[in-house]
């Protein structure tokens, strides 16, 4: 994750934006000072990956603690990416306390 945003996404239902698109896109674009050439193309496609191996993993002791665990790694990920969003000021405070400087 890169932190904050500072920019658009020109969202298009094929996989490129064609030429004859580019007149109109530019010209919503100029409005905020932008160009469709100061955009950078990305590719989302996940990379190829091998099976994670889970043998080494604590096995849940019953459903209910396999939930809850999941449920606490999505909360961790959601905080690490915006600070605040799920969890009350007394959690971040302590965890900074915990933190230290």
């Amino acid at each position: 994750m890169q932190g904050s945003y500072d920019g658009a996404f020109i969202y298009y239902k094929e996989k490129t934006l064609p030429k004859e698109m580019i007149p109109d896109v530019n010209a919503v674009l100029k409005k905020r000072g932008w160009t469709v050439e100061s955009f950078t193309a990305i590719n989302n496609a996940c990379p190829a990956q091998a099976p994670l191996d889970k043998s080494g993993q604590k096995k849940a002791a019953n459903p209910i603690e396999g939930f809850m665990n999941e449920v606490r790694d999505i909360t961790d990920l959601v905080e690490w990416v915006k600070p605040g969003t799920l969890k009350a000021d007394w959690e971040l405070e302590a965890e900074a306390a915990a933190a230290g400087p």
